[in-house]
């Protein structure tokens, strides 16, 4: 079963679906396919590869569970009387982790698609979330299974490059994973003060697309997407550059429980530096048999 035939979800969505995006503003199917079409011959990385490394996330409060019927693909879920979100993920290392914006998620959080070899659906935990009101807001999650396919890190973006996103389409009672061209109208610094660079594109992005690839024209993730900016005439989406270099060190941590200095977003500021040293188990039982 590929993407084109994940079911069950558009029903609900207008009264239960919080957007994911942070914008009223949704250009329609039509529009966001017309874009890439327009620019199609340009792309020349894998389509097929883009779409295997984009997953689906929903999220919810407390309450929400999300489950997959193995034989139809149908998603089921329950969300008690509140509202849940969608929104994408990008494959970042086979061993699980995902790379997301953190306004896309929430308590409980399922993410849909390639995992060992077949469509699955699996929860989802939060190792990092970037402290961060810009729309730099980075996010780093961990499932459990074998991600098919991990995206490759391009080089920074510059203005007039083109530009290519992997965005989800809602077709009747589907989902869809697809396209959606543009160019990059801009680059800004982290007002922070992080090594994650802002992106402002033409790219049409709609509810649901945060958190997705930003590609070049080559198929190389230079951008993880995260909203919609607009004024009365114009209208552009946000993405920023993530930090490699960050990413790497939450995954190489999150691997070693016992890791001295672990970081989590209890325990990170908004550039992911850790407020303070956090002494393992070992080491706090080490302390306090020595001051005894």
């Amino acid at each position: 079963m590929g993407y084109r035939s994940i079911t069950g979800l558009l029903a609900v969505f207008a009264a239960a679906t919080m957007c994911a995006c942070r914008s009223p503003q949704n250009p329609s199917d039509e529009v966001r396919h017309a874009s890439y079409i327009r620019c199609q011959n340009l792309f020349t990385g894998n389509n097929e590869a883009a779409k295997r490394r984009t997953y689906i996330v929903f999220s919810g409060g407390p309450q929400f569970r999300a489950t997959m019927d193995a034989q139809t693909g149908a998603v089921n879920w329950f969300a008690g009387k509140k509202a849940f979100s969608t929104g994408l993920a990008i494959g970042f290392a086979p061993d699980g982790y995902l790379v997301t914006a953190a306004h896309a998620l929430n308590t409980n959080i399922f993410v849909l698609g390639w995992f060992d070899g077949k469509m699955d659906l699996k929860p989802a935990r939060v190792v990092f979330k970037r402290n961060s009101n810009t729309h730099a807001d980075l996010a780093l999650i961990k499932t459990e299974g074998k991600l098919d396919d991990c995206s490759i890190l391009g080089e920074r973006p510059s203005s007039g490059d083109r530009v290519f996103a992997v965005v989800c389409y809602r077709n009747n009672a589907h989902l869809a994973i697809d396209f959606a061209g543009g160019t990059v109208l801009g680059i800004a610094r982290d007002p922070l003060g992080g090594l994650i660079d802002l992106i402002k594109t033409d790219v049409p992005l709609g509810h649901g697309d945060s958190g997705g690839p930003l590609l070049s024209s080559g198929g190389q993730l230079i951008g993880v997407n995260s909203g919609i900016s607009f004024t009365l005439r114009k209208h552009w989406s946000d993405s920023f550059y993530p930090d490699r270099e960050l990413i790497q060190r939450l995954v190489e941590e999150d691997r070693s429980p016992r890791a001295p200095n672990k970081i989590s977003g209890a325990n990170a500021d908004a550039l992911g530096r850790p407020r303070r040293s956090v002494p393992s188990l070992a080491q706090q039982t080490s302390c306090a048999t020595k001051s005894r």
